[in-house]
């Protein structure tokens, strides 16, 4: 499996329109996508935030960060982060889920 970790600041008084925007607009669009295996968002009262995608392969991730549904997020996002994000992508080697 593969992940894409993402880094990205907004200012405080945007976090709460940007966590909506990201919850309305993201799981229906996100869950569609080939290879989809989980994504989180999360925050700090500073407005920084970490975007981890998680998809079965590499290349399935880029096709959707490269594809129309992720660029059709950019005129709403954009405007609220505090500079551009900053991607790195990792190889997940373990997977730990809870006992059923």
């Amino acid at each position: 499996m593969f992940c894409m970790l993402t880094r990205v600041k907004t200012a405080p008084e945007n976090l709460d329109k940007l966590t909506k925007i990201i919850q309305d607009l993201l799981p229906p669009m996100i869950r569609r996508q080939p290879g989809f295996k989980g994504f989180y968002f999360m925050t700090r009262a500073t407005g920084d935030c970490v975007i981890v995608d998680i998809f079965e392969t590499e290349a399935q991730t880029m096709a959707f960060l490269q594809g129309p549904d992720h660029s059709a997020l950019g005129p709403q996002l954009g405007p609220l982060f505090a500079g551009p994000p900053a991607a790195e992508g990792f190889e997940i080697k373990t997977w730990v889920l809870p006992a059923p």
